[in-house]
């Protein structure tokens, strides 16, 4: 206020101030101040990113050493970076290991909304670098895990990626053992003429976990009319799933445990980039939904339209 109240003054006595520019050095020491002397750290956290703002203009000079010395102070689940998402996306390039650091706040942050901002703006990112995997990855991701959210509903507008697995196209060719029985083998030749959905899932994914009674609704309400389900396991451990199915959920459909690499041509044939990834498959083969559009209660309201329409 002090700078724009001497512009007008100026400008009142006729001078042009054009050329006019604010250092503003006495608010960015009197902030530096503050975050050295400030006990709360939650308060010092914002002071610091306010630091960060004032000093990221053009004139300004940024005291890298100070700010990094007091950013590490600040976790990446931390309430500010809520307020501060711009901030917390630059945290990649602010502080050694800055990737890994925005990576631990797309995974933990308790804000969707805030993993969200960060996995949109890694596409963006990648949109401008060319990368075109990269931007697919965290598109996909965006919209499967977090389609509620706005960031994923602009996300079409802002970010070009094309999906071979999607809505309205025929489901890729695939073939997979049973876990419990090698005799027996599920394709998309031999699943033709019946409705099924495939579950990628894990038994250490808790969203995973919590979509079980959803399936479980279904497939008691719609098993007698041609539902299936196939469950495509993500586990390390065959013996995990195994014993999850005995002691932990009834899970009474078809069951797929790959290992290895041949689990990493699997989501990358299926465009998985993270679980739970269901899709939902009519009976010519066709994805009629994936991601959030099946999964919770959405799936049972989509389950009514296909088998109305495949009768």
């Amino acid at each position: 206020m002090d700078f724009v109240q001497a512009l007008q003054k100026l400008e009142k006595g006729g001078q042009d101030t054009k050329s006019c520019v604010s250092t503003w050095m006495d608010s960015a020491a009197r902030l530096q101040s503050m975050v050295m002397t400030e006990e709360d750290p939650v308060i010092r956290g914002e002071v610091l990113l306010r630091y960060y703002r004032l000093t990221s203009l053009r004139v300004m000079r940024f005291d890298t050493l100070f700010y990094t010395k007091y950013a590490s102070q600040i976790p990446a689940t931390s309430p500010l970076w809520f307020f501060n998402n711009y901030e917390a996306y630059d945290q990649m390039f602010l502080r050694s290991g800055g990737g890994a650091y925005v990576d631990s706040i797309r995974e933990y942050h308790p804000s969707r909304e805030l993993r969200a901002f960060i996995l949109f703006n890694a596409a963006i990112e990648a949109q401008s670098s060319m990368n075109t995997e990269e931007v697919r990855r965290n598109y996909l991701r965006l919209k499967e895990e977090f389609g509620d959210i706005w960031w994923s509903k602009i996300a079409d507008r802002w970010i070009m990626v094309e999906m071979k697995v999607k809505r309205g196209v025929q489901v890729p060719v695939f073939s997979f053992t049973d876990m419990d029985d090698s005799t027996i083998l599920y394709s998309k030749a031999s699943m033709k003429g019946e409705i099924y959905l495939l579950d990628f899932w894990a038994t250490w994914c808790i969203p995973c976990l919590n979509e079980i009674p959803y399936l479980q609704k279904v497939y008691g309400k719609y098993h007698s009319k041609g539902l299936q389900i196939v469950s495509i396991s993500s586990d390390t451990n065959k013996s995990d799933v195994s014993l999850f199915r005995q002691q932990k959920a009834t899970m009474p459909w078809k069951h797929v445990w790959i290992g290895g690499d041949e689990l990493k041509m699997i989501h990358d044939l299926f465009e998985v980039t993270g679980i739970p990834k269901p899709i939902l498959v009519n009976r010519n083969g066709e994805i009629v939904g994936l991601g959030s559009d099946v999964r919770g209660e959405n799936l049972d309201r989509i389950l009514k339209e296909v088998l109305v329409l495949g009768e």
